[in-house]
């Protein structure tokens, strides 16, 4: 909540008629809210802005003390994933509502809560669709509905947008930064006993990931390796989301003592010992600075590189272009190239369906929302526990290398961390962990963060009949084997 005086004043209320918005009169009947979104269509996964405008229904200016804005999802037990402010615009009534963020398709119930100088409360509750609503649909058979049709062009790679500026690291987009970063993420000097590289347990013939349940470096990690494709979309790295950058990510392996088993003054002494290391450094950044600095410029250039590492097309991307642009519904194209198979195509129509959910974090090019959510798979007890996101917030915040940290370059916003919302959302937040992209989902297994599932199926059979306990999952007890094996027949085509 917001603490501040607002007088607010009856007047019209003028909203183009182009301009999706949204109305509502408050529970005291004493206001006219509308919210209208500075974006439209209502994007998910990007920080954004609002305009409210308030209008007093009564004769006499109102006063409010303070105001606020919430939101959640019903069924999902959760709310927003910032903390959004309200900030006055520059007319009566008028109001900018920042740093508002949807991680997933659906209706969000966004509630506005006012408070006059007396303390009594009002409320307006504003129901919000975001994303393209899920069809529900049974038939197996090859014909796709205008909703499956844009809801496949929004997943198709032709959709992904050109790669987010990172405006903390002034070489991310620099060619000779990349290439020195790829030299780095392949070198195993910059371990403690010379042996272990970034490659070792990102390996490129694994979607740059291992193959094991748990990464091994130095020694045995107690997490399974995430992708790097792609990373240069996501706002926050790892699985419990501790880094908001590629380049503040690179240096956690650098210093772990399981994974690369170094220290910054190693790291920065490797780098200055070799001769070509040495030059390509000093063009970019100058002379070698402080060891934290130079650490930290490091980091910046390994990103450099994972920058350029992105999905390719795949035969899921082949048979949506087909769709799109006029071909047969089957995916097939007058090129010869085959589009997908019966069960392939039975698969995403499951996948699409509404009452499966996969769309609502799997959704987008990458599909994925970029965000952190319980499943059931969080480990609070043992020999290792394993508290996800909650702890990331944490680490997060007290990181030295976040984008408010003074070794980023530039000196512009940081919208996921100003806006970062740090509640537990009905204790669902311990336990959460990072929405991983389906992108050649087949080469990446085993799966979840601790790689407990071998196969696609074991982990589309938790999804069938979750665990016990308090997470975000209903059983979808209506799938039977068949949808069970053409949805992973489905995620199967995603791989190139």
């Amino acid at each position: 909540m917001q603490a501040a005086i607002f007088l607010i004043f009856s007047a019209t209320l003028l909203v183009a008629e182009d301009r999706l918005s949204f109305t509502r009169v408050t529970s005291s009947g004493r206001f006219q809210a509308t919210l209208t979104p500075s974006v439209q269509p209502i994007p998910i996964n990007t920080v954004h802005s609002w305009t409210l405008q308030l209008v007093s229904l009564g004769s006499q200016a109102a006063e409010i003390q303070e105001l606020g804005l919430e939101g959640g999802m019903a069924g999902h037990t959760h709310g927003l994933a910032t903390a959004p402010e309200i900030q006055p615009g520059d007319h009566p009534g008028q109001f900018q509502v920042k740093g508002l963020r949807f991680q997933m398709s659906g209706t969000w119930d966004l509630k506005l809560v006012l408070v006059n100088a007396a303390g009594v409360w009002d409320r307006a509750v504003f129901s919000v669709p975001v994303g393209i609503a899920a069809e529900a649909t049974s038939s197996p058979t090859i014909s796709w509905s205008s909703t499956e049709r844009a809801q496949l062009a929004s997943l198709s790679l032709r959709s992904l947008s050109p790669i987010p500026a990172d405006p903390t690291n002034r070489v991310a987009g620099n060619p000779a930064a990349a290439d020195l970063g790829k030299r780095l993420f392949f070198d195993p000097g910059l371990s403690a006993n010379g042996k272990v590289s970034c490659a070792t347990c990102h390996d490129p013939n694994l979607y740059f990931t291992d193959g094991r349940r748990f990464s091994i470096g130095i020694a045995v990690t107690s997490r399974n390796t995430p992708t790097v494709i792609a990373t240069a979309y996501a706002p926050f790295l790892y699985w419990d989301g501790r880094s908001d950058s590629l380049w503040s990510q690179a240096l956690g392996p650098l210093q772990s003592p399981d994974e690369m088993g170094s220290n910054r003054s190693a790291v920065v002494d490797f780098v200055k010992s070799q001769p070509n290391y040495r030059r390509d450094y000093e063009v970019l950044f100058g002379p070698f600075s402080s060891t934290v600095q130079s650490f930290a410029n490091i980091g910046k250039i390994i990103a450099a590189y994972e920058r350029t590492l992105l999905p390719a097309q795949s035969r899921f991307d082949h048979f949506v272009n087909s769709i799109t642009d006029g071909g047969d519904l089957d995916g097939s194209d007058a090129t010869g190239r085959a589009g997908l198979s019966d069960a392939e195509i039975a698969g995403l129509k499951v996948f699409l369906n509404a009452k499966t959910g996969c769309l609502q974090c799997h959704n987008g090019p990458l599909f994925t929302n970029q965000s952190f959510h319980n499943i059931g798979t969080g480990n609070s007890a043992g020999e290792h526990p394993d508290f996800g996101r909650i702890i990331g917030l944490q680490a997060l915040l007290l990181d030295e290398f976040n984008c408010l940290g003074p070794f980023r370059d530039g000196s512009g916003p940081c919208p996921n961390l100003d806006f970062l919302n740090k509640e537990d959302h009905r204790g669902l937040v311990e336990g959460s962990f990072k929405v991983p992209s389906l992108r050649s989902v087949a080469l990446t297994a085993p799966y979840m963060h601790d790689g407990r599932f071998a196969t696609l199926e074991a982990v589309l059979e938790h999804y069938r009949k979750p665990p016990a306990g308090n997470h975000e999952l209903r059983p979808l007890t209506t799938l039977t084997d068949d949808d069970m094996a053409n949805l992973a027949a489905f995620l199967r085509s995603l791989t190139p």
